[in-house]
């Protein structure tokens, strides 16, 4: 006991080189594995010494640190003590954080990291465990770099966290709008591919409109990870409001390349399709857009017509071809219903004022 209590000492006074010794080690694990609800204070701080080991010089110090933490994980787990979980996923974090090389064993200190990491987010302390989530993802994308071994295991590790019941209590909890809600909305973009697929079934299948403008909203800030579950909703023929929704996520994504999949939509039998479409293009921007326009103008309703001249001259200022698409639908104007060639007349007449040539008179 009393070689105990000197140990403790030396380890609070920064001597980590007293890890070197088996006894030492073994009788740290059994007092941390000791559940004595009067130690939690002094367990607490043990690990977070062992934090501080796990990033020594010394590799053979790292590695018994991370052992110690692993074993006690593993326990803390068991009983469901939430501080002392806290506590040593705080040391793994700080661990993995630093650490450049591939320790004997990783796979499994990887694999205690996460599953503690988990316990937290199933219990809703989502406060706790996002960064350690945070990191995970940080490592998966590259911003905290690591050997290619180590990031492709823990990219392969980040998928632990999303299981369906996380993602539904997580989302549930970004659709409360309270003050969780951007702690909420980060843990689910670190959930990346998993996450987008939720929530966009979710989307499909909610009957509460503001959720689904929520979501809808929410989706575009995975950037151009959630195109390819996007175009593969495009591709499953879905309703008219499903279609108009994808649309609108794909124009706020803005990614050019969508272009090709959507512009179809340009000839969708529901004219508020159509006027997503048109309103995607125009977010989407770039050297393209009026052209994408002008496409549009020979597919869309004739009701929607003067709305796409009036933004091609807003864009396109004086383009020669946008001239001509003008004289041509001013030509074909009788073709259409008395109201809307009233219409179409006036809004031509207005946008043929930036053209002052003889072919506008």
């Amino acid at each position: 006991q009393q070689r105990f209590v000197y140990n403790l000492s030396s380890l609070a006074h920064g001597n980590i080189q007293i890890l070197k010794n088996e006894e030492c080690i073994q009788s740290i694990v059994d007092f941390l594995l000791l559940q004595d609800e009067k130690k939690r204070d002094e367990k607490v701080q043990l690990l977070a010494i062992f934090g501080d080991a796990a990033i020594a010089e010394n590799i053979d110090i790292r590695e018994r640190a991370l052992t110690v933490l692993s074993l006690a994980g593993e326990s803390f787990l068991q009983y469901g003590d939430k501080d002392l979980i806290v506590a040593a996923v705080n040391s793994f974090r700080k661990w993995l954080e630093n650490e450049k090389e591939l320790l004997p064993g990783l796979v499994v200190v990887i694999k205690r990291m996460a599953e503690l990491g988990r316990w937290l987010l199933e219990n809703s302390f989502w406060q706790e465990a996002e960064e350690t989530v945070s990191l995970f993802y940080r490592i998966h994308e590259g911003s905290c770099v690591k050997s290619p071994a180590m990031r492709s295991l823990v990219s392969k590790t980040l998928g632990v966290f999303a299981t369906k019941r996380i993602l539904h209590d997580i989302t549930q909890g970004f659709l409360l709008e309270d003050h969780k809600q951007t702690l909420c909305r980060n843990i689910l973009i670190y959930f990346q591919t998993n996450a987008i697929e939720y929530l966009l079934q979710w989307v499909i299948t909610s009957e509460d409109r503001k959720q689904r403008v929520a979501l809808i909203n929410l989706i575009p800030k995975f950037g151009d990870l959630a195109i390819p579950s996007l175009k593969e909703c495009l591709g499953q023929q879905p309703s008219w409001a499903g279609a108009r929704n994808v649309l609108y996520m794909l124009g706020e994504i803005g990614n050019d390349s969508c272009y090709g999949i959507m512009k179809q939509f340009y000839r969708h039998e529901d004219k508020r399709v159509q006027h997503e479409m048109i309103c995607s293009v125009v977010k989407m921007g770039g050297d393209s857009m009026v052209d994408r326009l002008l496409e549009g103008l020979l597919w869309v309703d004739d009701d929607l017509k003067p709305y796409l001249l009036h933004l091609l001259i807003e864009h396109g200022r004086q383009d020669e071809k946008i001239l001509s698409a003008l004289c041509q639908l001013v030509e074909k104007s009788c073709n259409f219903s008395s109201n809307t060639e009233k219409r179409l007349i006036i809004a031509a007449v207005a946008a043929l004022r930036t053209f002052p040539c003889q072919r506008s008179i």
